[in-house]
């Protein structure tokens, strides 16, 4: 059996009868008794290492409309169940398949992380550990045996980035070293469009990314199904594909599976008179399916594509800085290049002489998505001149 561990916060924890049509999923559950379920007990923080979990909310299941569908914020969490299976499905429906829900609403991704991990950080907060201690130290006994692990998590990070671009990354290698499995796959979503007003959630999303340099770690965007007005967008089903797609690449051997979108890899600026064009170039394996601006099914039931009425100072527009006597930034036209492997912006100086600094793409709270690749997944959000 293929054990697959998910933690977080409450996206994850977030149930499948909440979910979009989640009724007819919890439905068909029956459909899938291969499929066994195993749900950890919450309010369980723990300041020293335990060898045995504190609670269990579901001990192990078979699949079915009851082990899935006991009702909202309880089993069954709907990312971990649709990747299940859907995973179960893509292997030809005969690989049975462990699910692990292991969640806590609002809580931040130091305290999933161990002392070792924050201490290389230099995070030294009372948050620190807690649920390390009591939520995953005890899979390390032995160790347990993980085929991978998914991770959906961030919003409670908004307001420090550069704490998450050391920490996420450090905990994934913490996690493999102590499991004994320094190879485990590691997949993970990148946080939805919300009004998350304070904080920084933008940055978060590319502090989230930068688990990319370790091997073996792939993810999900989630930015063009998120909810404005609800933290807890309720499509989980094209969040758990995206997932799916990664782990079927990456962990199962199936390299010719499409899944990564298109990331911002650099540009090249040209300005006549005042009038001044940017092609913004990607890394090529998250578009060889090309670009579009034709807007996906599930991001048009999300609204993605446009800013809600009253929220312009949350909502992205694309933008180019330029750089003179004085720096301005301008809001810019975006389209697809003519050979769909490109986006083109353009806007007017304000005066002459002026150079391009830097542009941006998404990089708000609400992203306002403009541009999927050929599989329907987003333009990554980028700002050149961030670091994480």
């Amino acid at each position: 059996i293929n054990a697959e561990y998910m933690g977080g916060q409450s996206n994850m924890q977030f149930s499948t009868l909440q979910s979009e049509n989640g009724t007819a999923a919890v439905e068909e559950a029956n459909l899938f008794p291969l499929i066994r379920l195993f749900t950890i007990g919450q309010r369980n923080a723990s300041a020293v290492p335990l060898s045995e979990l504190a609670s269990i909310e579901q001990l192990w299941s078979v699949a079915s409309n009851t082990s899935v569908g006991d009702g909202p914020w309880s089993y069954f969490s709907a990312v971990c169940w649709f990747f299940g299976r859907d995973l179960f499905l893509s292997l030809g429906g005969h690989v049975p398949i462990g699910l692990i829900s292991n969640n806590w609403g609002g809580t931040p991704v130091q305290a999933w992380s161990s002392q070792d991990s924050c201490t290389r950080c230099l995070l030294f907060d009372y948050h620190c550990s807690g649920l390390w201690n009591s939520m995953v130290v005890p899979y390390t006994v032995g160790p347990m045996s993980l085929h991978g692990a998914l991770w959906y998590q961030g919003e409670a990070n908004v307001g420090d980035p550069a704490g998450y671009a050391c920490l996420f990354p450090s905990m994934i290698q913490d996690w493999r070293a102590k499991l004994a499995n320094p190879t485990m796959w590691f997949g993970f979503v990148q946080i939805a469009g919300f009004h998350y007003g304070s904080g920084d959630s933008a940055g978060l999303r590319e502090a989230q990314l930068q688990a990319l340099k370790l091997p073996n770690v792939g993810f999900s965007t989630a930015i063009d199904v998120g909810n404005y007005f609800d933290v807890h967008p309720k499509d989980k089903r094209t969040v758990a594909g995206r997932l799916v797609q990664s782990a079927l690449a990456q962990a199962y051997g199936q390299q010719s599976v499409l899944w990564k979108p298109a990331i911002y890899s650099g540009m090249a600026a040209t300005v006549v008179g005042r009038r001044v064009t940017v092609q913004v170039s990607f890394y090529p394996d998250g578009i060889s399916s090309g670009l579009t601006d034709v807007v996906p099914p599930a991001a048009a039931r999300a609204n993605a594509n446009v800013c809600p009425p009253g929220a312009e100072l949350l909502c992205a527009t694309p933008t180019i800085t330029l750089n003179g006597t004085t720096t301005v930034q301008l809001v810019a036209t975006a389209s697809v290049s003519a050979d769909r492997r490109s986006i083109i912006l353009t806007a007017d100086a304000p005066a002459d002489g002026m150079q391009v600094v830097a542009t941006s793409y998404g990089w708000n709270s609400w992203p306002v998505t403009q541009f999927w690749n050929g599989i329907g997944i987003p333009v990554l959000p980028w700002n050149s001149s961030f670091i994480p």
